[in-house]
């Protein structure tokens, strides 16, 4: 059921209530939680030409229809994402987004074959590092970045280890002791 429904079934004192209701997210993906104003500000910094002229038609265009249009949407706005502080910019959102739905505790995947691909590891652990603060900081929420294995790259498992492995050494990722690595995005 599309959120616009549901919300036309439920009186607003219910929704009220779910909203101050706090809750844990326990499954979401970084970037595939972003929304599509912080996309559009990372695409305006960057320069980079977004299939939209205006963040009123990009925002149209976010509306996902279905999967395959997720897909779309989602491989032509992490294009956008061209720098370490872009990542930076996007977790601190996302700490503002869960806030914002009382989400007081998130697991979110962190696409480190992609990362790892792009970036030195010390300069997006860094970046990382500079989101998660500002986002803990402003926005009393936490959450803890689960980086992951891209099925597509099968390959990358070792470099995102190693990723992994320093982003425990700086306190980011594995929280409770552990890191968790998994096959898929």
């Amino acid at each position: 059921m599309s959120q616009s429904n549901t919300a036309n079934s439920m009186s607003s004192e219910i929704i009220q209530r779910l909203r101050a209701m706090p809750k844990a997210e326990i499954h979401v993906h970084v970037e595939g939680a972003t929304d599509a104003e912080t996309f559009y500000q990372i695409a305006q910094q960057n320069q980079f030409e977004l299939p939209a002229d205006s963040l009123e038609t990009w925002k149209a265009f976010f509306k996902f229809r279905d999967f395959p249009h997720f897909i779309q949407v989602y491989l032509t706005a992490v294009k956008c994402l061209q720098t370490p502080e872009d990542y930076a910019l996007m977790i601190e959102h996302l700490y503002k987004r869960q806030s914002e739905e009382n989400i007081l505790y998130t697991e979110a995947f962190l696409s480190a074959s992609f990362l790892t691909q792009k970036f030195e590891d010390d300069e997006i652990l860094a970046a990382i590092a500079s989101g998660c603060a500002a986002g803990e900081a402003k926005y009393q929420c936490q959450i803890n970045l689960i980086p992951d294995i891209a099925r597509e790259i099968p390959d990358s498992q070792h470099r995102v280890l190693e990723f992994a492995l320093k982003g425990k050494e700086r306190g980011l990722f594995g929280s409770s002791g552990s890191i968790a690595i998994l096959n898929g995005s």
